[in-house]
């Protein structure tokens, strides 16, 4: 009887030991900024739709997004932010930052963020304001008010001053362009640009995924 019972214990302990993932995954990193029409084409054609893949979404370990870009903090005290194309872009910036700390559901987030850089368009006068009232129907219940409250106080420009030091961090003084792709936080400009090209195509080669220029979303 105590053989018996030893052996069922040591049949149910091994049952229980979970399965590792053995499923390559890579961490992903974009730098880019709200107006600009490369980071837009980058974000919609093919960030979004590799990330919401039901294939290739899975190879994400994580997204981190870095709303700053070709920026410059002028005075952090005075909140003076020097944007590439101008104030609007530099509240394009600071919403989606708002927008990345309360969205939590990544899927959500590059489904809300992906319509907002496909429906704000790129050239601007320095009168108009970021259109924070585009893509509702994308937010998540209950978290729009969070992100405007965010985007209207202090905690919105410290988001965008601290994605402005990770930045400057990254580059460390040399040559800035968006938008610009980092795996594993590694800085490699030539991967970079072939991923804006083809990203499916360099997330199949750094996983070893047979690689597909088809997709399929699950996500809408």
């Amino acid at each position: 009887m105590l053989i018996l019972y030893g052996l069922l214990f040591l049949s149910t302990s091994v049952i229980s030991i979970p399965a590792e993932n053995t499923t390559p995954q890579v961490s992903l990193t974009l730098y880019y900024e709200t107006l600009c029409p490369f980071c837009q084409n980058f974000f919609s054609n093919e960030l979004a739709p590799t990330f919401l893949d039901k294939d290739y979404g899975p190879l994400f370990k994580y997204l981190n997004l870095v709303p700053f870009g070709v920026a410059e903090v002028m005075n952090s005290t005075a909140h003076k932010i020097v944007c590439q194309h101008d104030e609007v872009e530099c509240q394009g910036n600071r919403f989606h930052s708002c927008a990345i700390k309360h969205i939590k559901d990544k899927k959500a987030l590059v489904n809300y963020i992906s319509c907002l850089m496909d429906s704000v368009e790129v050239d601007s006068e320095e009168d108009e304001e970021y259109p924070v009232d585009k893509c509702l129907d994308k937010v998540p219940d209950g978290l729009f008010p969070k992100i405007m409250k965010c985007y209207n106080s202090e905690e919105g420009w410290k988001l965008l001053e601290e994605y402005g030091k990770m930045t400057k961090k990254f580059f460390n003084d040399g040559e800035e362009f968006v938008p610009y792709v980092s795996f594993n936080n590694e800085k490699n400009d030539d991967l970079a640009m072939e991923a804006i090209e083809d990203l499916k195509k360099i997330m199949s080669r750094l996983t070893g995924k047979q690689y597909s220029s088809s997709s399929e979303e699950e996500y809408d």
